[in-house]
C-alpha cells in the first residue's frame, strides 16, 4: 500500500515540476548550493538564486524576473530566512508567489521527506530511481 502511494505522489511531484518549469518570468530563491543542486536533480530547469551570496541584494535589484518562489527549509532558521528575502522582495516591489512553496511542501510531506529542501529533493531523487519505470 505505502508503495502505490509513494507512486502516486511521485507522480504528482513531476507534474508539479512540469509546472514550475512552464513558468515564464519566475525564479527560485533557495538558501544554498546544496538546495539548488537538490532541485536541479529532480528536473526543475527555471533560474534559481541562491540567498547566501555576498551579491544577492544586487542580483535581486537587477533581476529580470517579476516573480519569486521561495523554497527555504521548514526549519525555523528557514522561515526566518523567508521572512527576510520576503520582505526585500516585496520592497522592490516584486510577486511572491506562496503557492508553489505551499504545494511543494503538502506534496512532499505526505511521503515524509523531510524539512528541507535539500533532504526532499534528495528524497525525490532516490524515489525516482527506486521506482523508475513504474510512474
Amino acid at each position: 500500500m505505502f508503495k502505490r502511494k509513494e507512486i502516486y505522489l511521485l507522480d504528482e511531484v513531476r507534474k508539479f515540476i512540469s509546472k514550475v518549469n512552464e513558468l515564464k518570468d519566475t525564479c527560485i530563491i533557495v538558501e544554498g548550493k546544496e538546495d539548488l543542486i537538490g532541485l536541479r536533480q529532480i528536473g526543475v530547469s527555471i533560474p534559481i538564486l541562491t540567498y547566501n551570496t555576498p551579491k544577492f541584494n544586487l542580483k535581486i535589484l537587477k533581476s529580470p524576473w517579476r516573480r519569486f518562489i521561495i523554497l527555504t527549509d521548514w526549519d525555523d532558521k528557514g522561515n526566518n530566512i523567508y521572512r527576510r528575502i520576503r520582505h526585500i522582495l516585496e520592497e522592490y516591489g516584486y510577486y511572491v508567489d506562496e503557492y508553489f512553496r505551499d504545494e511543494f511542501r503538502r506534496l512532499t510531506t505526505q511521503i515524509k521527506l523531510g524539512n528541507s529542501v535539500e533532504e526532499i529533493c534528495k528524497g525525490i531523487f532516490n524515489l525516482s530511481l527506486m521506482y523508475q519505470g513504474e510512474v
